[in-house]
């Protein structure tokens, strides 16, 4: 995709446009945000402020001369935001000759307004939130992509250097969500001593700017390449013993890029070329005051000639060593004997199941077979308030929701009623299968089971709308995970998408339902752990290390990045389901769970099988977590148990009469559990 490169100048923004080359993307412009007490920049544009700097030609760049660079006024090197870094912005101007990549650039106009973790514009039509230094962002990248549709070009992504700040990259898929643009984040997530690691596999010289951290001593950092071997054994040892997040993701420095791939001159720091400056509390800053380029002739053409092949240090393995062991050992699909049951449309109905659970402190309902009333969806999003109503409910305070289809194709005509039921910034997790219109009442175009308990500030959102080499980003307006004292943590559904790209996984085979089946429940645990939830799993050394930075960031899903952790009960992964499309692939899913899970937990996996899924998938996870003790339980719960009914296999609760749960089974073709007991034609309960 043709994207627009956010850049500070730091390690960060430039590893994520390598990390974006690696995935196919062609970086046609860069874009930085200067601070406001600068004065505004040559050549401006007069209504936006925006200034762009094209490359010049080598023929006409000076690598004789030293070029002298402006600087601040005491106490304005810096500016104190969360949302851009602006140390060292002076070099910036000069990164179009660097990269060989048109360069636009503004001044911050805006202030510190909207200080929530996520970032939601005002008003229903998404105008933003004024004064935030955010919409200087938004008219940034709206400019650059106007631009270039002057010239034929459709810009279709911006990329940034986002690792753990959720404060940043809410802002970054604010901005490309309002523009119609993908957010691309490659390094979210990324376990930080990978980061340096990569800096010194790709040769990224990136120079310290400022140093503000216990054991940063400025006279000993400034200036320092931390892409170098002995700097990151160094912000290693400090992690250990300060707690220092090593790849600076506590603000405990920041950098500047002055080479490596793509780089058409190298910035050459003479020792007399800066002076390092210190102010109170153990904060340090470099100012520079000149330097020369050096030709890299092996980049000549810029980021032009930076190749596939060149970028094979960066990290890209699309399954982690524990679930490639898994796949590795996989069996292939077996020919399947079971075929699909005739079905008497008659039979089937969906009559309309409403349950309230209320306890001593918390209370939530379940709304079970919810049919469009009439042929015109735009008739639903009133039909399901008026529903709601009735129940003092909005849909606000849904924090799940089931959509049974006739089929994938269904699914496109329902996205825009879909976005406009939850145009909020928080929307609640979502499972989306298709189990045949023979399944469904006659004319039905979809049927909705939902669960909501009264929205409060202790629901907590995961909604990740950036692609990155993590887990796939959220492909419409859903939660990867929505958190609730009452329900603990209602997790979407995951398919095997490759998180970069959210395309359907491709192995060797034409279909490789195994690769899936890998991929899909990796995407679901990573989903899991980052709500910090107990996957019964021990933690590798990399998890481990991105447990430790997650913990040392705090609540990575709290709405006030200052604000004391919530104490809450530890949560286990529990209700795991598992839909499949096809028989054969019972004796894929059933090894990759046995493999994964503990042993208590073998027969405690759902599986059914549906019509469809998503994107054409073979298999998709879906699973919820509870406050229980010990490891990994099911949904149901212990005193559950399989039962017969007239419709098949039911969950129930032991004692209950089956006709009891009827309005609430999941019509499928087949339903079974992690040890292969079930039954053709059966029914699930969606609690």
């Amino acid at each position: 995709m043709e994207t627009i490169a956010l850049v500070s100048g730091g390690k960060d923004s430039f590893l994520s446009i390598l990390h974006s080359l690696r995935s196919g993307h062609r970086i046609i412009a860069i874009a930085n945000l200067y601070p406001p007490s600068s004065p505004l920049l040559p050549n401006s544009d007069p209504t936006t402020g925006v200034q762009t700097v094209l490359p010049r030609p080598r023929d006409e760049i000076d690598t004789t001369t030293k070029v002298e660079l402006a600087t601040d006024a005491p106490g304005e090197e810096d500016l104190n935001s969360f949302m851009y870094q602006t140390v060292g912005h002076q070099l910036l101007s000069h990164y179009a000759d660097l990269l060989n990549v048109p360069l636009y650039r503004k001044r911050i106009e805006g202030g510190h307004v909207n200080s929530n973790l996520s970032y939601t514009p005002d008003g229903a039509e998404g105008n933003g939130v004024k004064g935030d230094e955010t919409e200087d962002l938004l008219q940034l990248v709206d400019f650059i992509k106007a631009d270039f549709a002057a010239k034929g070009t459709t810009v279709k992504a911006v990329c940034s250097g986002a690792i753990l700040s959720t404060y940043q990259r809410t802002r970054v898929e604010s901005v490309c969500s309002r523009l119609g643009l993908a957010s691309i984040a490659p390094l979210w997530e990324k376990p930080q001593l990978e980061v340096l690691r990569e800096l010194g596999v790709m040769g990224i010289d990136a120079r310290t700017l400022k140093v503000a951290a216990v054991g940063l001593e400025p006279g000993k950092w400034l200036w320092r390449n931390v892409g170098g071997v002995r700097e990151g054994m160094e912000l290693k040892r400090l992690g250990e013993k300060w707690g220092v997040h090593p790849a600076g993701e506590g603000g405990e420095y920041e950098t500047v890029v002055v080479d490596g791939p793509g780089f058409r001159y190298k910035v050459v720091v003479e020792e007399d070329d800066w002076e390092g400056v210190e102010v109170e509390g153990g904060v340090g800053y470099v100012r520079l005051k000149r330097f020369r380029l050096e030709a890299n002739e092996r980049w000549s053409n810029g980021l032009e000639d930076v190749k596939v092949e060149d970028l094979e240090g960066l990290e890209t393995d699309l399954l982690q060593p524990r679930f490639r062991k898994i796949y590795d050992t996989l069996p292939g699909p077996s020919p399947s004997t079971i075929s699909k049951p005739t079905v008497n449309p008659t039979s089937i109905s969906y009559p309309l199941d409403i349950t309230t659970t209320t306890t001593t402190t918390t209370t939530h309902t379940t709304l079970a077979n919810i049919i469009p009333s009439s042929a015109d969806l735009t008739d639903f999003a009133a039909q399901l308030t008026s529903l709601l109503a009735q129940h003092n409910l909005t849909t606000r305070d849904i924090s799940s929701t089931l959509l049974l289809l006739p089929s994938n194709d269904s699914f496109t005509q329902l996205s825009k009623l879909y976005n406009n039921l939850f145009p909020f910034a928080s929307p609640p997790s979502r499972v989306c299968v298709s189990i045949s219109p023979k399944l469904l009442p006659d004319g039905a175009p979809f049927v909705m089971h939902l669960v909501a308990t009264p929205y409060s500030e202790t629901r907590k959102t995961l909604h990740i709308r950036s692609h990155s080499n993590w887990a796939p980003a959220s492909i419409g307006p859903y939660s990867q995970a929505v958190y609730t004292p009452e329900l603990g943590i209602e997790l979407a559904g995951q398919i095997g998408l490759v998180p970069i790209s959210s395309t359907l996984v491709q192995g060797t085979a034409v279909r490789d339902v195994g690769l899936e089946a890998c991929l899909s429940l990796q995407n679901l645990y990573r989903v899991a752990r980052r709500m910090r939830v107990d996957c019964g799993l021990e933690y590798t050394p990399v998890e481990m290390e991105r447990k430790q930075q997650l913990d040392a960031c705090g609540d990575p899903i709290s709405d006030d990045e200052d604000e004391e952790e919530e104490e809450r009960e530890e949560l286990y992964l529990g209700g795991v389901t598992c839909y499949i499309t096809d028989p054969s692939t019972l004796p894929i899913v059933q090894t990759v769970w046995r493999s994964i899970a503990p042993e208590e937990a073998h027969k405690e996996l759902i599986i059914v099988w549906v019509e469809d899924l998503p994107r054409g998938a073979g298999v998709e996870w879906v699973a919820v977590s509870q406050a229980v003790e010990g490891s990994i339980r099911t949904w149901f719960g212990e005193e559950e148990v399989l039962k017969e009914g007239e419709d098949g296999l039911a969950f129930v609760r032991a004692g209950e009469e089956v006709v009891d749960v009827k309005a609430r089974l999941v019509r499928c073709w087949g339903v079974w559990d992690g040890e292969g007991r079930g039954h053709v034609m059966g029914g699930w309960r969606r609690l």
